[in-house]
């Protein structure tokens, strides 16, 4: 029996996406998204960092800008890294479906689906590094 790894997660965009294009000419999005849960005394905010691959990625360019509503949908993934202090760790969303949602101005929302899903080795060197800062985070 194989294991499940899905999720998905609707929220807004806390800062514009980062995109790189790596040496294999790949390009990679990256950004975090705010999940806004229950109201008055019990509201909390969740944020989740995401990653995507491939052409949906560039496609995506324009629109992947702070505040916007997104709806994405991937697999959980584990990042791991040596830090000043020791082990690190993240857990990153992988994302293969982005959906834009309406932000009330239209009626209209768009999806994207990353045709080139599949991720760099780890033997890559242009792998970008990870921020595990959100301290600078702005609402």
């Amino acid at each position: 029996m194989a294991d499940l790894n899905h999720i998905s997660v609707i929220g807004r965009l806390t800062r514009d996406a980062q995109f790189k294009t790596l040496n294999t000419g790949t390009t990679l999005a990256e950004f975090s998204i705010a999940n806004n849960r229950g109201w008055g005394d019990n509201a909390k905010v969740h944020y989740f960092d995401v990653k995507m691959w491939g052409k949906g990625a560039e496609a995506l360019r324009k629109y992947l800008v702070k505040g916007k509503a997104v709806a994405v949908s991937g697999e959980l993934n584990q990042e791991r890294w040596e830090g000043k202090e020791g082990p690190r760790s993240k857990v990153v969303i992988t994302t293969f479906d982005v959906q834009l949602l309406s932000d009330g101005k239209s009626s209209e929302g768009s999806s994207t689906r990353s045709e080139e899903y599949g991720r760099p080795s780890k033997d890559d060197d242009s792998l970008p590094s990870t921020s595990d800062d959100i301290d600078d985070i702005a609402f």
